[in-house]
């Protein structure tokens, strides 16, 4: 009788620590680990793949052999830019240990969010009925919601509407800064223009304002009865007659002119 005897020699993997905890980083902070990869079998390890959980998460690993009872050094780390409040980010190590093929790291920490501006400004603004040509300047009330200052850095125009305004304007948490709205409409008909505002909040930079409104021909109304003409003045400042300077027709009122 003949006993043959096996020999079988295989990988093990280890890694060194399992789980990182970093506590708590702000946010836009780098959070990094660092594990030391061991070879505890008698044959090459080879590391096939490593998987992450997040996108946010990089790792760099400069040996993917590991002699028996050498070791590797895995780095890992996790971009905090977009995340907040409690994490555990997991990186997966593929290998041809038979025993342990998939092997689970995790990185654990707690991200505060960074102070950031909020802008609370008006979205649309009617200025009713204008006239062509006719200058209109409305308060524009601009407040910063957010829990770090907010920056107006300055603005696109429309072909109708300006900011006046020193740019840039800096509007601390909380408080309330009043810009002007100039509107100078160009052409008769429905206005509807964009006038953008740009800040220095990174997630959107653009604040967009639509402005709208009815832009007319004329500051006057002319009706005929007869031989008489009558004349309303629908605009907000006087009108004068070039021919006949006595006749002034204050906002809101109504002449009466007879043909002669």
């Amino acid at each position: 009788m003949f006993l043959i005897y096996f020999i079988f020699q295989v990988p093990k993997i280890d890694v060194i620590p399992r789980v990182i905890e970093r506590g708590r980083v702000y946010q836009e902070v780098m959070v990094e680990g660092k594990f030391l990869v061991i070879n505890k079998g008698d044959d090459t390890l080879k590391i096939k793949d490593i998987k992450t959980s997040c996108i946010c998460m990089a790792y760099m690993l400069k040996d993917y052999r590991i002699a028996p009872g050498d070791t590797a050094t895995l780095l890992a780390s996790i971009n905090t830019e977009s995340l907040e409040g409690e994490i555990e980010e997991e990186l997966f190590i593929i290998s041809n240990d038979p025993y342990e093929p998939v092997l689970k790291l995790k990185i654990k920490t707690e991200i505060i969010p960074k102070p950031k501006p909020q802008i609370e400004a008006p979205k649309v603004i009617n200025v009713g009925t204008l006239f062509k040509y006719e200058k209109k300047e409305i308060p524009l009330v601009v407040k910063n919601t957010g829990s770090s200052d907010l920056v107006i850095l300055g603005y696109v125009p429309s072909a109708s509407c300006d900011i006046k305004a020193d740019f840039p304007v800096i509007i601390r948490s909380g408080e309330t800064e009043v810009l002007t709205l100039q509107i100078n409409p160009i052409k008769e008909g429905v206005l509807n223009e964009k006038i953008r505002i740009s800040t220095n909040i990174r997630e959107y930079p653009f604040h967009l304002i639509t402005v709208t409104g009815v832009i007319s021909r004329f500051p006057f109304v002319i009706e005929q009865k007869g031989d008489t003409f009558y004349i309303k003045n629908n605009s907000k400042s006087r009108l004068f007659f070039r021919n006949k300077l006595d006749n002034v027709i204050e906002p809101g009122d109504v002449i009466k002119i007879i043909k002669d």
